[in-house]
């Protein structure tokens, strides 16, 4: 997989090292096909926050976005902040609870992903989805496994 360079818009940070980390690891190419943005990042206490547009494609027959769509979004933000707090890993686990439909008129979508543990051989996330008005449209919790002899 090549290495995407994805930084914040304005170059804000929250920590220096996010952007070298970010130059050295693989991000998926579909966070950049989503128009996924960095948002904010503390790796120290190991949350990322990424925002994703709501576009029309998105959207199944009822005009709402599409639950893969979503968990897409979140895939793209719990991914990256894996590749930054721990060595190379995979997500074994994915589980999503849709709170409430996004509808074209949230323009944006932002994910909250934040590390809560992590083993020998495992790293536990959650995530908040939340649309552009602040209310809280889906969680999620994953397990990633870290692959051996990294």
């Amino acid at each position: 997989m090549a290495s995407e360079n994805i930084v914040p818009e304005d170059g804000s940070s929250s920590s220096p090292s996010l952007l070298d980390n970010f130059h050295s690891q693989p991000v998926p190419p579909v966070f950049k096909e989503m128009n996924g943005q960095i948002i904010d990042y503390d790796l120290t206490a190991g949350t990322l926050t990424c925002q994703f547009p709501v576009e029309e494609r998105y959207q199944n027959p009822y005009h709402t976005m599409q639950g893969g769509m979503i968990a897409a979004a979140i895939d793209n933000t719990i991914g990256p902040l894996s590749a930054l707090v721990a060595p190379p890993n995979v997500t074994r686990q994915l589980e999503i609870r849709y709170k409430r439909p996004i509808t074209a008129e949230n323009h944006t979508i932002t994910i909250t992903a934040v590390l809560k543990a992590q083993s020998e051989s495992y790293l536990y996330f959650n995530a908040q989805v939340r649309t552009d008005t602040g209310e809280l449209a889906a969680t999620a919790k994953a397990r990633h496994y870290i692959l051996p002899g990294e």
